[in-house]
């Protein structure tokens, strides 16, 4: 079992970028960084300071988000993960509405509202405005492959199979290995939503 130490290995955000004192405002101060810790317990900082969510399943919907890489979120994909409930149920899809509406209040609080990307129904992250240790670890950077100590969204069972992947990865074909595991997963995911919306 990996110590506590392992899983906040790279707890904080790495060095470079800005913090925050208590009580100031993101939003006033002008947002300058935007790192996502994936690697041990799941947060995301704006300025160095970690967006405090108002419910569990708030910063859940944000982790799944980030484990897609960019890649979509149905309704019925977020229901089905962060509920393990039918995604055909109207109260269930009520509650996930309601669910992404707190998200981005959240998020506008500390200036980042556009972290989510909505589109016909479906969300995805903006990769574009944010640093993630997970993504850069994809892309070849060996300093966040260094910070990798074999724990990866470690609240979400969910995540256990991309964990398993990145375990057990060899150094020379890791990144090849994880970009086609993660491709068949997002064509899986993909044929799930079409399916959910055709039946809809």
């Amino acid at each position: 079992m990996l110590s506590e130490q392992c899983l906040n290995r790279s707890s904080n955000p790495p060095d470079g970028l800005l913090h925050l004192g208590k009580g100031q405002d993101p939003a006033k101060q002008g947002v300058t960084n935007i790192y996502i810790r994936t690697f041990g317990f799941f947060d995301i900082f704006v300025n160095g300071r970690p967006i405090a969510f108002r419910s569990a399943k708030e910063k859940e919907f944000m982790a799944l988000l980030v484990d897609r890489r960019g890649g979509t979120v149905s309704t019925g994909e977020g229901i089905t993960v962060l509920y393990e409930a039918c995604p055909r149920n109207k109260n269930e899809q009520d509650r996930y509405r309601k669910l992404i509406q707190r998200a981005r209040q959240t998020l506008e609080r500390y200036g980042v509202a556009d972290l989510i990307v909505e589109d016909n129904h479906v969300r995805s992250l903006n990769r574009d405005i944010v640093t993630c240790d997970y993504f850069e670890f994809l892309e070849g950077n060996e300093r966040y492959q260094r910070m990798f100590a074999g724990s990866y969204l470690s609240d979400y069972s969910w995540a256990e199979a991309t964990v398993a992947l990145l375990m057990n990865c060899q150094p020379d074909n890791r990144l090849s290995d994880i970009l086609e595991f993660l491709s068949e997963r997002w064509r899986r995911s993909e044929e799930s939503s079409l399916s959910f919306k055709n039946n809809s």
